[in-house]
């Protein structure tokens, strides 16, 4: 969760129907409803990456944009193998497609060691 400058409040965590999981975003105004300027208009975003993703911490820019950061899961790795995921968003909630066209991601690592480096990035 952060608390931008203006008093909204951007959350994230995960998004989606059930088997696919994806970096889950809402922003609230000032006053608790969701932000229409924010989305698709409904002040929630889903980024998905093709795997499950599960957003955990997230970073305000100065410039108003802002970085995500979790973990991806790939399906085809052996149960237990994580990545360490990290997207950039412009202040409207659209991925930054200058941030490595769109995201980026380490090699493998255990779910509490991917924790511990987002939550360091915050």
């Amino acid at each position: 969760m952060a608390l931008l400058p203006d008093g909204r409040i951007l959350f994230v965590g995960e998004g989606g129907d059930g088997d696919e999981g994806d970096f889950g975003l809402v922003r609230l105004t000032s006053q608790g409803g969701l932000d229409p300027d924010f989305g698709g208009g409904d002040g929630k975003v889903l980024a998905g990456f093709g795997e499950w993703e599960d957003a955990r911490s997230v970073v305000l820019l100065e410039d108003s944009r802002f970085v995500g950061g979790g973990q991806m899961y790939d399906k085809g790795i052996l149960r237990g193998d994580f990545d360490l995921a990290l997207a950039r968003f412009l202040s409207d909630g659209s991925p930054d497609r200058s941030f490595s066209g769109e995201i980026r991601r380490t090699s493998g690592c255990w779910i509490s060691s991917c924790s511990t480096m987002v939550v360091s990035l915050a």
